[in-house]
């Protein structure tokens, strides 16, 4: 029915009109011949980046990712916990209309 919504949370979601999307859309699109990135490679593009950006911080790599805030990549939100589990979701709102995101 029209009235029925559910709220649930979810690991992955991309946001089409960010800026940081369309340019790194547009930089796939150059290295896999004209293809659109599926959910592995917003994931594998959004885990290197949070390495990499930990990597560069002084001292060990495992300080680095447990002192580490939320980092927002292009699909995925990363922070981890005190037991060492990411804990970022995204909270969604399913409704007749479709999907939209909610925080």
């Amino acid at each position: 029915t029209d009235a029925l919504e559910i709220s649930y949370a979810s690991v992955f979601h991309v946001r089409p009109m960010r800026s940081e999307v369309r340019t790194f859309e547009r930089a796939y699109a150059q290295l896999v011949a004209g293809e659109t990135p599926d959910r592995r490679a917003y994931v594998g593009f959004d885990v290197a980046s949070f390495l990499m950006e930990k990597m560069r911080s002084d001292g060990p790599l495992l300080d680095a990712v447990s002192r580490t805030g939320l980092f927002q990549g292009l699909g995925t939100r990363i922070w981890f916990d005190e037991n060492r589990q990411n804990t970022a979701q995204f909270l969604m709102h399913l409704s007749a209309q479709g999907s939209r995101l909610a925080r």
